[in-house]
């Protein structure tokens, strides 16, 4: 069981006594503000209940037209073989009521039905008298369509309010009434006698008018018969949208300040929206653009839940938040029309907004009575806290591996105390680091593992690199200068090699063996190596160029790169290990770098560690050779630089003599290492060319054998 401190336990007290309130306003807030959004969710339902309400009362009028005309047709009001019968019957119907925006009877007979249940009609019976209110609502227009002489004529008369008549327009020929959907549908078997809704269309009397006058409409269809059995014919009812738009504009118990109303159907087009809109076309259907709709609206619009409404699931509560603000919504599908649905959506602070003053004016009172009980007990705190803080801190560096000395004092001797033994393990860590890799010990103490014996193959990029001529210097110096001389050669070395990630293995005097990949994995390690074997080279001029330095000369270093697959891990004896990496791949890249001082390079590289440093970097192939101790020959790079500096022109001119050299074409290979004067590489290559070309060899292979390192 853990030990209890003074700090937790003044602390655990206060979060207890913070929790235990939190927790309890937390509690009767929400289980407040549930039952309030339970009861607006009930209101909301009951506001679209009414709204519903009102908007089906208006589509209503247009059944209950139908059922009058049907009633005039039985009471012999109305003679359905008669068209001024029929446009009595209609004005009667326009005349009652002002929401009716057309009255249309399309007469027929029938003799049946075909194979596919459609009416079959005879032509010469077919006639249609339609009645529509005009625009400016002066009177109305009649539009009677009669069959004569194998044709269909239709005529147009303007009706006015005092009762007389003006024609408008010759007669012109036109299809059949009877082949207008309007017609066809409801005398289909499966549909005659039943009232057909249409959904949202642009009023026909319009039909020259600009899209943005035109009126919008909604109809119904139903088949009639006189006398009973037979058919008289299909009569239609428009309502104009704007008897709609009354419906949601002011419905009562709605808040307009707060409510958002509008009618649409589930594939998230708008039917109607209190304020000017404009339409649009949506397949074969009118809808308001949702272009201007407020984005509340749109929003709720685009809910999946709406998608849901359906017959058989026709009340779907919803909640989303929109500009920061939550709304309540929820949406009804209407009990006729086509498919529509009422939506509402309230702002949810409209109905919390007195919890929430009275919650803020309770958490206030709290926060104060707390205050007044954590006071005491935060000025005894604060000392130990403090303390407690420092160690915390110190101790997570630590475990970061941040080894910074520290100069931090308390107070309390036993903190004091503590705080330096910190200081003591820090150094401790710091000095192992001068010795290992301190990637090495970081990966140890994290997996809290002791080290082992033994190696795992990996593969590596390998960097070797000696100092031209080191020996003799030390011959001309004391020691002193000596070491400090190579101390900050070093330093620059391992800074440079550190910062492109790779790892320090040894110094062997004035040599270092470093490689990458290793004990912690990094990407591209063959470019880094090859950056870091540049970088070493430009840090050196610095270094020779400072102060420092004094003046004296430069250390000329040679560098070896070689990419292999080593064995890495802990090598040595049971009780003293060395982190280092074995195999013959190391000991060629210490090979590698010896071969600088016979072609008077810096640096040399593997054919295998050119192939993965990439296209980044420049380098000049200079042989093919056998490096003392092996037998399988390999091609060899000097690095040159990078490639964002270009490629000089003479690699070119090197590498095509190369070429004849392998070929074993001495004289040309001659010919063209001659006009690179000065280059190392191409001395080497330029006195090989010309022993050949005196003693041409018995069998050539282009491998130059090295008996010495």
């Amino acid at each position: 069981m853990p030990k209890l401190t003074l700090n937790r336990v003044f602390a655990a007290s206060l979060l207890g006594l913070l929790g235990g309130l939190g927790l309890l306003l937390t509690l009767v807030f929400y289980g407040v503000q549930n039952a309030l959004i339970k009861s607006a969710q009930l209101a909301q339902d009951q506001k679209s209940a009414v709204i519903a309400q009102s908007v089906t009362e208006q589509l209503g009028q247009a059944p209950a037209a139908v059922d009058k005309f049907g009633s005039m047709i039985k009471a012999g009001i109305v003679n359905t073989s008669d068209p001024m019968s029929l446009r009595n019957g209609l004005m009667t119907l326009l005349l009652g009521n002002e929401a009716i925006s057309e009255a249309m009877f399309t007469y027929a007979k029938s003799s049946g039905f075909d194979a596919d249940g459609k009416s079959i009609i005879e032509p010469a019976t077919v006639g249609q008298v339609d009645l529509f209110r005009g625009k400016t609502g002066i009177g109305f227009a009649d539009r009677e369509t009669r069959y004569a002489g194998g044709r269909y004529v239709l005529t147009h008369t303007h009706l006015y309010l005092d009762g007389h008549e003006d024609p408008a327009g010759a007669p012109t020929e036109v299809a059949s009434p009877a082949s207008h959907l309007t017609f066809v549908t409801p005398t289909r078997y499966a549909f005659y006698g039943d009232l057909l809704w249409s959904d949202l269309h642009w009023f026909a009397a319009d039909a020259e008018l600009p899209e943005a006058q035109r009126r919008v409409e909604v109809s119904v269809q139903e088949a009639m018969e006189s006398p009973p059995g037979q058919l008289a014919g299909v009569l239609r009812i428009g309502l104009l949208k704007e008897a709609i738009d009354r419906a949601i504009e002011d419905p009562p118990s709605v808040d307009k300040a707060t409510d958002t109303i509008f009618l649409c159907v589930n594939d998230g087009h708008l039917i109607a929206l209190p304020g000017s809109m404009t339409y649009a076309l949506y397949g074969d259907d009118v809808r308001l653009s949702d272009a201007d709709a407020p984005q509340v609206v749109k929003d709720a619009l685009g809910r999946p839940k709406l998608r849901t409404v359906t017959d058989k699931n026709p009340l779907v509560p919803d909640q989303f938040v929109t500009s920061g603000t939550t709304y309540l919504c929820t949406f009804r599908m209407l009990a006729t029309s086509r498919d529509w649905i009422v939506g509402i959506a309230v702002p949810r602070r409209s109905y919390l907004e007195k919890l929430v003053e009275v919650r803020t004016m309770v958490l206030r009172l709290s926060v104060a009575l707390v205050a007044v009980i954590a006071l005491m007990g935060l000025v005894v705190l604060q000392a130990v806290s403090r303390a407690h803080s420092v160690i915390l801190k110190e101790a997570a560096r630590m475990n970061d591996f941040m080894l910074e000395r520290s100069h931090n004092t308390c107070n309390f001797r036993d903190i004091d105390r503590v705080l330096a033994s910190i200081e003591r393990a820090k150094t401790a860590m710091r000095s192992m680091g001068r010795y290992v890799p301190l990637d090495l010990v970081r990966r140890l103490y994290h997996k809290e593992e002791e080290p082992t014996l033994g190696g795992e193959a990996t593969e590596l990029s390998v960097l070797f690199t000696d100092i031209q001529g080191f020996t003799a210097f030390a011959e001309t110096v004391d020691g002193d200068t000596m070491a400090a001389r190579l101390g900050s050669y070093l330093e620059v070395m391992v800074s440079v090699i550190q910062r492109e990630k790779g790892t320090i293995d040894k110094f062997i005097g004035d040599s270092v063996m470093a490689f990458w990949n290793a004990p912690e994995t990094v990407d591209g390690h063959a470019a880094l190596a090859c950056r870091a074997a540049l970088k070493c080279q430009a840090g050196l001029e610095e270094l020779y160029a400072s102060k420092e330095w004094e003046g004296a000369p430069g250390f000329a270093t040679r560098f070896g790169l070689h990419r292999c697959v080593a064995s890495v891990g802990h090598f040595g004896a049971p009780e003293r290990f060395n982190y280092t990496a074995i195999g013959d791949g190391i000991n060629l890249a210490s090979r590698l770098e010896g071969l600088n001082k016979h072609y008077g390079t810096s640096i040399i590289a593997s054919g295998a560690f050119r192939e993965a440093a990439g296209e980044g970097y420049v380098f000049r192939r200079l042989d093919r050779v056998a490096v003392k101790g092996k037998s399988q020959w390999l091609d060899i790079y000097e690095l040159i630089g990078e490639a964002a500096d270009g490629e000089p022109g003479w690699v070119t001119v090197y590498e095509e003599a190369l070429e004849a050299y392998l070929r074993g074409e001495f004289e040309r290979a001659l010919e063209g290492v001659e006009k690179l004067s000065g280059d190392g590489p191409s001395i080497v290559l330029a006195e090989r060319c010309r022993v050949f070309i005196e003693r041409p060899p018995v069998e050539w292979g282009g491998v130059y054998v090295f008996d010495s390192k």
